[in-house]
Order: structure tokens, then sequence, then C-alpha cells
């Protein structure tokens, strides 16, 4: 779950992509952008959304035990991190 605040007395306009940095066989970890949204949110008001990522087993897609992270990225900057560990 994310909130974000927007403090100023102008509406704002955020374009929202999250990145999950996915690990590859060899221990290194690749990035793959999934875009999101685009938000407006109004003056001294807060927004709170979440956003489900899955690891079902797709066919253009090999999920690998390890950690894989995850990196919210608003109007092209990133700002907030998490992590999650795969097991086999």
């Amino acid at each position: 779950m994310s909130q974000l605040h927007n403090p100023t007395d102008t509406e704002q306009l955020l374009l929202i992509d999250y990145i999950v940095h996915h690990q590859k066989s060899n221990g290194s970890t690749r990035p793959k952008v999934f875009k999101w949204k685009t938000l407006k949110i109004n003056p001294h008001c807060t927004v709170t959304f979440t956003k489900p990522h899955s690891f079902k087993p797709i066919t253009t897609r090999k999920y690998y035990p390890g950690e894989h992270r995850f990196t919210l990225q608003i109007n092209g900057k990133a700002t907030a991190y998490a992590s999650t560990t795969l097991i086999p």
C-alpha cells in the first residue's frame, strides 16, 4: 500500500510506474518497467492505493528463486523501494 500527499496549493498530475527487478538464473537482476496509472491529486489531499503483482508462471518469463526488488517511480523519479524473496 502506498500513500501520496500533495502539500501544495495546486493540483498535481503524476505518471506512476513501478519497476520489478527480476532475479535471473546467474544471480543478477534485470529491471522491467510496468506502466501503472496517471493520477491527479487535488491540493492538500492524500491518495492511498495498492497494486498486486503476480508471480504466476507465464510463457514469456521464467521466475527464479531469490530476492526480487520493486521500485515505485513517479514522473520518472524513483521514490520508494520494497523487496520480496521467492523460494523454490
